[in-house]
């Protein structure tokens, strides 16, 4: 179903690629436009208990799209630093394929936003924490359960071919 990656040598382990996919914080969220086209959008997301967590605006492209097709593609680059004097870069990346949720239960909704905004940074865990109460119903929280994780990389000492 999924295809294999072109140039196996460039290609990451399944936990390379889920390190990238953890260790960063900003991605791109792929999903079937209106209108059959691709429609890519860059967010930030938290990796939490082996899946992508992201909250939106309560309407919008994105979930519009989610609700008609929830097959998604999730792409996170660690590095991406063109080599002078070649016809290359050095990267890692890591590409995520797997289904959106929109969560509706409010209790999850508040516990996924508190801990999705401790990923991301503590000072804004902290001041989500000043607040008397997390209104889980300001919140619209997207997860992403993967079916295919893969992941590239080039270093720089390797040759170009």
């Amino acid at each position: 179903m999924f295809r294999e990656t072109r140039r196996a040598s460039r290609a990451t382990t399944r936990d390379e690629a889920i390190a990238i996919i953890r260790t960063q914080n900003y991605g791109v969220l792929s999903v079937v436009g209106e209108d059959g086209y691709p429609y890519g959008v860059p967010l930030n997301y938290a990796w939490l208990d082996g899946k992508v967590y992201f909250h939106s605006a309560p309407e919008g492209a994105k979930l519009d799209a989610i609700r008609r097709d929830p097959r998604v593609c999730f792409t996170v680059t660690s590095r991406a630093e063109l080599l002078p004097g070649e016809l290359s870069t050095d990267y890692a990346s890591a590409i995520l394929f797997g289904r959106a949720r929109i969560v509706e239960d409010a209790e999850e909704r508040k516990s996924l936003v508190i801990r999705m905004t401790r990923a991301l940074s503590e000072e804004a865990y902290a001041a989500l924490m000043r607040r008397s109460c997390v209104d889980a119903a300001r919140y619209v929280v997207v997860e992403i359960t993967p079916e295919h994780i893969t992941g590239k990389a080039r270093a720089k000492q390797e040759k170009l071919l």
